[in-house]
C-alpha cells in the first residue's frame, strides 16, 4: 500500500496540471521579448522602415495587422503548449512537435520571401 501511494506521488507525467502549467511558463517566459517586440512593431508606425523588401512596401495596415497576428500567436503560444503537455500522450505530443517544426519551417520560408 505505501509503495503503491508512493508511486503516485512521484508520477508527475500522468495527469498532473503541474507538468504543463511549468512547461507553459518555460515557453512563455522564452517568447516574452519576441511577443514585446512584435507589439512594439504593431504599435510604433516608423518602425516600417526598419525592414527592408516587401514588408517595408506594404500598407501601413496591412504592416500592423501582420505584427497584431505574430503578437497574437506567441500569446497563445505558451497556453497552446502546456495544455498539449498536459492532455497529450507521447504520440501525440510528437505529432504536435512535427506540426510545429513544419510552422516553424514555413515561417522561415516565407519570411525569406517576403523581407529578403
Amino acid at each position: 500500500m505505501a509503495q503503491q501511494k508512493h508511486d503516485e506521488t512521484l508520477d508527475i507525467r500522468e495527469g498532473s496540471k503541474l507538468t504543463g502549467f511549468f512547461v507553459g511558463l518555460l515557453v512563455g517566459v522564452g517568447i516574452l521579448i519576441p511577443l514585446i517586440s512584435a507589439i512594439g512593431f504593431a504599435t510604433n508606425p516608423y518602425t516600417q522602415y526598419l525592414f527592408s523588401g516587401r514588408l517595408a512596401d506594404i500598407s501601413q495596415g496591412g504592416y500592423r495587422l501582420f505584427w497584431w497576428l505574430v503578437a497574437a500567436i506567441l500569446f497563445a503560444l505558451p497556453f497552446v503548449v502546456g495544455y498539449a503537455v498536459d492532455r497529450l500522450n507521447k504520440r501525440g505530443l510528437a505529432i504536435v512537435g512535427g506540426i510545429l517544426i513544419v510552422v516553424v519551417i514555413i515561417a522561415l520560408v516565407i519570411g525569406t520571401i517576403f523581407v529578403f
